[in-house]
């Protein structure tokens, strides 16, 4: 299992989900980048600090290492369950959908054009290939004269759906959306990015720095590396299949010539193998009919790399394609390489151009040799021990290479180990084992447990390459190579038997191997096992593959979705030769199939008492509906040996029979628990433990289920409880009664088992209650007593709409509505509504995307139970959702929140606890990430921002008021301590709003909002940039904060304040304090002080710290509560500092300086020693972190700003010389006079000028005329 290396936590495809930084390639899950985001665009990278820039989405946003998630054992079912039938329906969008736009390019098979996708009630913009239909007769056959358009339609699905698969889940790699026919052509729909590489070389003077090329050749060789993984081969790397993304990295795009590697290479389909690729970057042997391999794309890339480093591809001087292919393959030329590269790109480019594909290195060598050239800096001339240091370098695992848990063997071509062999005369044996990588010391050494060995291996990390890894149920059987194995037992094992993998040791690797007919399993190392493909077996569930269903005639409506199960294997030798599998529908016996023809699938898509349904996108089940519906669930009772399921419903006597093909799994099977609704099986004659007077139509409880496995039922009509074996019984998953559900009693029961007390057919009643036997209790409207029934006499009512019920429109309705439907409707499978009522037989739905209810016939709607959304349940965006109908308004995919208020038309309204404002939501956006709950002391709550006067006043309240509830009375009245109330404030839980998870926890970063003004308990000599991590959190909660430069924690109300990081643990560099709230550290002060500042520099897996500080020769230890983190740090090289006010003596003397005195940081040593140059000095001078205090220099105004200001005060000295001027000519004229006179002047220039200043002038004139 492969973890994250910050939290140790496996990798998931929910919250931990590898994510790749843009800066570094790290992976990290999700849970730790939003752990350590500093902003909404900045993220630092937790193992080597470099900052990454995200786009709009945020860390949702980053590109997925499907790669790693691919290995977890989770993933990997996922990947079993869900399978190729699923790619191949969602691979075809609705031409409608797409609108085309302008051309942005071309190449040899289409034209690419921008286009606007209708996604979810959006128009999001993609890129379109539009294939030239010459070009598909080329392309690998895809289409001929004689087929028609259906045909090309489904072998192009074919072609593509593999590489949809790896779009997915490759990283670096052009993101594919699906495909479509548009005006008559073939249409490859891929996410639009920036530019291509090669746009970008003309953007920059015609070629690539030298530092932005190494990276994006990273990117391309990860890419590459895991396409090789996955079988692809390119064959046509060059920068205009460069694309650039919104986070600057590069990613291989046009699959138009990629084709996939078999076992004997490519070279039987010569048609499309007689020129693979542009001229300039072809291999010698893409020149010919040969078959290709991974190494050809070697070469490409090299000239590739030539090519956006020089400005221009190798053989651009030559006149032609012929005589380009005369120097490669004739004359086995080879590009020159060019000066200036770093000597190991240089290297590895030669190495590229070997004319032996067998010699050129793979991608996975060529990134280590990339990601070393970007860490260097740049050019260098090496040694030749320098240069033996470097190759050892190379070849060391990096954690992208090799993870700790990965399965690790010693490399053939090591003859002996840096540590020595440890098992003597034994060591070729070594070979051949296999362990796993545990840790890594501190000098670089890997530690890999052996399942022989008692203590773990030190070997040296250049010596180990990665094994191939085990999995519970790989099927295995012992190498040939192998004589005797390690572990005893296998005397009655042959070589040719397979077994099945129950255990593997995460410790040792150790496998535990099941083989039929076996009584014992067997233990076995995993350096003699090999893994292999189990053969077909009689009971296997197959389909039929895209392959071969074109070629055949007699398939009689078998098709590749149709499901069936092998009745025979006939083999040859051990080798299987035919298939006779067995369709329900299938009218001709079985049918004979090669085994290339099939796949199969594994597990089964079925198994007994998986609860099932019909798929929404089936219109008409194969063996028709019989009164049930795409609502309708029940267990599989039985499956026949042909697949047909026999489906029991609960309300049914006999079983609903349906094609696997048709119907999905609900809910799959699982063993029985007390409380289960129960039936015996329509298909069971006689049960284990006889009927007595139970029949085929009773439903009861599960009362107990035994040690033994048998379960104990309740009947309403048994005393005791009734004996059954899970065998005979079926499980009612959900439950068929809940109370108040509408029941009758059943047209079929002539009487029911309690009579009928004045109870009809047609007499309908809620449910009140269920007894522990089952029996149902409904309240019909003409009894005064519940009337009682057995539940096996009854069936539930499907009740009408009612007024604010949740609906959506079935998918099978949407061409019967569509014409009465708004434009809005992008996503219709997610649109949801609220019932306003039933008026002429038509339902009334309000929809937040239409501005009236939409009137709907009831059998186009479908009940969206239970709700899907409640107030107070803590909401975000879908991942999926790419811009909210509403926009984002400053929140992204990680904002949380309660829903407030949901209006008439499904409206919610979110309040984020950091914004100002109410947020607005489409439903279909949202989803639920914790569900509403009560209200518990401890929980952080505000004012809904909806409530315009609380149940108990305000007080000194407002809606930005953010506290802590104390207390929780009994009828549900809260007490809720805050900051801005010295006595506990009273309030409604209807009036409140829930932050869960809270909006602030110790160690969270956190900054005075930008909106406020004054903080409620004032500055303190702090700022707007003042950022710091909170220490505590009071009882009222008022946050502690804790800032570098201050002695005192600093008192914030939480309303003032915004997490500018959230908490995350500590790493080797951070900057930490001792928290101002310790009175003693665990393990004592020493010479530590509450303000000394150090360095991390160890953090141990018991929680402990090592903490460098500049006065003491050793690392002190401390305890992780006991430390405050800055972050960002306060100091680094170019801060402006200077010695705080309140240090009388720095620690290291005052050396001729001062207070005064402004020094700029030159370093800061790994204890946290600031090296600091002042103006006044020559040699740096060394400061205590503690006794310096950055300074925050004064923003410089804008230049608009300064020009404003001078023309101020020209103007102002010409307006005193004209004033003087004036009251000279007119010492004469009356004071009205003159004041007139000065108005005027003041008016023409503010109309010359149109200045506030001047208009403010004027209008002061104006009270001297008229008022003075």
């Amino acid at each position: 299992m492969w973890q994250c290396p910050s939290c140790k936590h496996d990798y998931d495809t929910l919250k931990h989900s590898p994510r790749i930084l843009p800066a570094c390639g790290h992976s990290f899950c999700e849970a730790c980048l939003l752990s350590t985001l500093q902003n909404d665009s900045v993220l630092r990278c937790p193992t080597d600090g470099r900052i990454s820039r995200l786009g709009p989405q945020g860390v949702g946003g980053l590109v997925r290492n499907m790669s790693l998630l691919e290995v977890t054992n989770e993933a990997h079912k996922d990947q079993q369950a869900v399978g190729a039938p699923q790619l191949r329906l969602s691979l075809w969008i609705d031409a409608d959908r797409l609108e085309l736009g302008e051309k942005i390019g071309a190449g040899d098979f289409g034209e690419v054009r921008l286009g606007l996708l209708q996604e979810g009630g959006r128009s999001v913009e993609v890129a379109v290939k539009c294939l030239f239909k010459s070009s598909l007769p080329t392309a690998c056959e895809i289409q001929t004269e004689s087929r028609s358009e259906k045909d090309t339609d489904e072998a192009f699905t074919k072609e593509m759906e593999m590489l949809f698969y790896v779009s997915k889940h490759c990283a670096f790699v052009c993101q594919l959306i699906g495909i479509c026919r548009k005006d008559g052509r073939l249409c490859i729909i891929m996410k639009k990015y920036k530019c291509s590489l090669r746009a970008l070389m003309e953007k920059q003077g015609g070629r690539l720095e030298l530092k932005p090329l190494l990276r994006y050749c990273t990117h391309i060789c990860r890419a590459m590396a895991e396409l090789h993984k996955m079988g692809v081969l390119m064959r046509d790397l060059k920068p205009e299949n460069f694309l650039v993304d919104d986070y600057d990295f590069a990613v291989i795009a046009d699959f138009g010539l990629s084709k996939f590697l078999h076992p004997r290479g490519i070279g039987n389909n010569t048609k499309c193998m007689e020129i693979a690729g542009t001229p300039v970057y072809m291999a010698p042997e893409a020149w010919g009919p040969d078959s290709l391999h991974k190494e050809t794309d070697a070469w490409s890339f090299a000239c590739s790399v030539i090519d956006m480093f020089v400005g221009k591809p190798p053989w651009s001087h030559l006149p032609d394609t012929y005589s380009i292919r005369t120097h490669v393959v004739d004359l086995e030329k080879k590009p020159e390489i060019p000066v200036g590269l770093p000597i190991e790109v240089a290297s590895a480019l030669e190495k590229c151009f070997r004319y032996s594909w067998r010699e050129r290195p793979s991608f996975v060598e060529l990134l280590g040799i990339f990601q070393h050239a970007v860490e260097g800096s740049g050019p260098s001339s090496l040694t030749a021990k320098e240069g033996l240091m470097l190759q050892t370098k190379l070849t060391m695992p990096t954690p992208d290479r090799i993870l700790i848990g990965s399965c690790v063997r010693i490399k053939r071509t090591v003859n002996s180990l840096v540590n020595g062999w440890p098992l003597g005369d034994h060591a070729p044996l070594m070979h051949d084992c296999v362990g796993i990588l545990k840790a890594f010391t501190e000098d670089g050494n890997a530690l890999v447990n052996f399942s022989f060995q008692m203590e773990p291996l030190v070997l040296h990390p250049a010596e180990i390459e990665v094994a191939p890894s085990f999995r519970e149920g790989d099927f295995v059987k012992i190498k040939p190579s192998i004589v005797k194995p390690r572990y005893g037992g296998w005397d009655s094992v042959t070589r040719q038997e397979l077994g099945t993998v129950k255990v593997v040791d995460q410790d040792t690797g150790k496998l535990l191997v099941q083989f039929e007919d076996k009584s014992n399993n067997q233990f076995a190392d995993p350096g003699e096992m090999e893994i292999v493909e189990r053969p077909f077996r009689k009971g296997d569930w197959v389909r039929m593959k895209h392959s071969a269903v074109k070629f055949r005639t007699d398939l009689k409506g078998v098709s590749t979705s149709s499901l069936g199960i092998v009745q025979a294997v006939e083999s040859d030798g051990g080798k299987v030769k035919k298939l006779k599998v067995d369709f329900c529908f299938y009218q001709s016996g079985v049918l004979v199939a090669d085994p290339d023809e099939m796949e199969r699938i594994d597990p089964p898509p079925f198994c007994v008492n998986d609860r099932v349904r019909v798929k929404a996108t089936v219109v008409e089940p194969r063996f028709e509906w019989g009164g049930e519906g795409h609502g309708s669930i029940g267990p599989v009772a039985e499956i026949r040996g042909d697949g047909l399921l026999k489906v029991q419903f609960y309300d049914r006597s006999d079983l609903w029979v349906a094609d696997p093909a048709d119907m999905e799994v609900v809910c799959g099977a699982r063993a029985f628990r007390p409380g289960d609704w129960t039936s015996v099986k329509r298909s069971v004659i006689e049960p284990k433990y006889k009927w007595g007077i139970a029949n085929k139509s009773s439903i009861g409880i599960v009362r107990r289920v035994r040690e033994d496995g048998e379960l104990e039922v309740n009947f309403c009509f048994q005393a005791n409880p009734w004996l059954a074996d899970p065998g005979d019984m079926v499980l009612f998953d959900p439950p068929p009664f809940r109370v108040g559900d509408l029941v009758k009693v059943r047209k079929t029961v002539m009487e029911p088992r309690y009579k009928w007390g004045g109870v009809t057919h047609d007499s309908v009643g809620p449910i009140v209650r269920i007894r522990d036997n089952g029996s149902l209790e409904v309240q019909f409207p003409n009894r005064a007593k519940p009337w009682l029934a057995d539940p096996g006499d009854m069936v539930v009512v499907p009740r009408t709409f009612r007024k604010g019920d949740w609906v959506r429109v079935k998918m099978s309705a949407w061409k019967s509505v569509e014409a009465d439907m708004a434009e809005n409707f992008k996503d219709r499978q997610a649109s949801l509504g609220i019932v306003q009522g039933v008026e002429n037989g038509r339902v009334n739905v309000s929809f937040c995307c239409t501005e009236l209810p939409v009137a709907l016939e009831p059998p186009f709607l479908e009940l969206v139970e239970p709700e899907p959304f409640r107030i107070n349940d803590q909401v975000q965006v879908k991942p999926e959702v790419k811009v909210p109908r509403y926009k984002w308004h400053g929140e992204s995919h990680e904002s949380m929140g309660p829903i407030i208020d949901i209006t008439e038309s499904g409206l919610l309204k979110i309040q984020f606890p950091h914004g100002s404002g109410i947020w607005l939501a489409d439903p279909a956006d949202m989803h639920v990430a914790l569900p509403a709950r009560p209200f518990h002391v401890g929980d952080w709550v505000a004012v809904k921002r909806t409530v315009m006067e609380p149940r108990f006043r305000w007080g000194s309240v407002k809606h930005s008021s953010i506290g802590i509830v104390q207390v929780v009375r009994e009828k549900g009245v809260l007490e809720v301590a805050m900051c801005s109330q010295m006595k506990l404030w009273f309030a409604d839980p209807a009036d409140m709003a829930l932050y869960d998870p809270p909006p602030f926890a110790i160690g969270d970063q956190v900054r005075v909002k930008a909106s406020v003004k004054e903080p409620r308990f004032g500055w303190g000599g702090e700022t707007h940039m003042s950022v710091g991590p909170i220490v505590n959190t009071r009882q009222n909660g008022c946050l502690e904060v804790q800032f570098y430069n201050r002695e005192d924690a600093w008192l914030a109300d939480p309303a003032d304040m915004e997490v500018v990081l959230r908490h995350r643990p500590f790493r080797r560099g951070d900057w930490v304090g001792i928290k101002r709230t310790v009175k003693k550290p665990k393990y004592d002060w020493e010479n530590v002080a509450k303000t000394s500042i150090g360095i991390v520099s160890g953090v141990r897996g018991d929680g402990g710290v090592e903490v460098e500080f500049c006065f003491l020769k050793r690392p002190w230890f401390s305890d992780a509560a006991d430390l405050a983190l800055y972050d960002p740090p306060p100091f680094k090289i170019g801060t402006k500092v200077r010695v705080r006010s309140s240090v009388k003596e720095p620690r290291f003397h005052w050396g001729g300086l001062s207070h005064m005195d402004i020094g700029t940081v030159a370093g800061v040593r790994r204890n946290g020693l600031l090296e600091v140059q002042f103006g006044s000095r020559r040699e740096l001078w060394a400061g205590d972190p503690a006794d310096m205090v950055a300074v925050v220099e004064k923003a410089q105004p804008e230049e608009s700003t300064l020009k404003a200001y001078r023309w101020a005060r020209t103007m102002s000295a010409n307006l005193g010389s004209l004033s003087d001027m004036i009251r000279i000519r007119n010492n004469r004229l009356s004071r009205f006079s003159r004041n007139m006179t000065t108005a005027v002047v003041f008016f023409l220039l503010y109309w010359l000028r149109g200045k506030v200043l001047l208009f403010l002038l004027y209008v002061f004139s104006l009270y001297l005329i008229f008022f003075r």
